[in-house]
């Protein structure tokens, strides 16, 4: 029985996806979905964490915190992640699951002195064409890096994604932004201001915590 579960994140130049599922799979994991993520085309937006591209690959795979770890060290070293703009990646938990009758979740305690995590992923979603109003707000908070993803239903015949509640299609984008967490807070206070989130209809924002992360320079943080 599996127990200890994490996601991996890992951004990366367009096309670099298929390497960085072979470091996964080396180091032990299975298969992996690919997204593009689109860059920003006026100066005043903000940039993919300056890897200085219009596409980025962001790249996710599954498995114990363990081989998480193994490919992290892996991709680490394979895309010489301590140069600035080779890309990021990153792990964060997943708290729960449904589909995997081998798999239980066990939600950890923190122990006494562990280190609390550092870095939080915002996620944003609104409606398409509204994330250049998303990124000017996290800006103006202190952010310095986002990824923009289109979302895609499964179909126009068919059930659209839903994310709480809220449908993930072609007509939606996806904000992403890594945040050191004594910005979070203000950060997703000026999303939620600047784009009226409370409003039905407006969107939804969500953190998660990053486990562990490489890629991340000091002009970044």
């Amino acid at each position: 029985m599996i127990t200890n579960i994490e996601l991996l994140v890992v951004f990366v130049e367009f096309g670099m996806g298929s390497k960085i599922i072979k470091c996964g799979r080396k180091a032990g994991l299975g298969g992996g979905t690919v997204f593009v993520g689109y860059g920003t085309a006026k100066e005043s937006r903000l940039d993919f964490w300056e890897l200085g591209m219009s596409r980025q690959e962001i790249v996710l795979m599954g498995g114990t915190n363990q081989n998480i770890h193994d490919a992290l060290v892996l991709i680490k070293d394979k895309l010489h992640l301590e140069k600035p703009g080779k890309g990021v990646a990153l792990s964060i938990p997943i708290t729960s699951l449904m589909g995997e009758p081998n798999v239980k979740i066990e939600n950890k305690q923190m122990n006494k002195g562990e280190q609390k995590p550092m870095y939080n992923i915002i996620y944003t979603i609104v409606e398409m064409g509204n994330s250049e109003e998303v990124l000017e707000a996290a800006k103006r908070a202190g952010s310095t890096g986002a990824t923009v993803m289109t979302g895609r239903g499964s179909g126009i015949h068919e059930e659209s994604i839903k994310l709480f509640g809220m449908e993930v299609e072609p007509q939606k984008e996806i904000v992403m932004i890594i945040a050191h967490v004594d910005k979070v807070a203000a950060i997703t206070e000026s999303i939620r201001s600047e784009l009226e989130i409370d409003e039905p209809g407006h969107g939804i924002v969500f953190t998660v915590a990053v486990n562990e992360i490489h890629g991340l320079h000091d002009d970044e943080k």
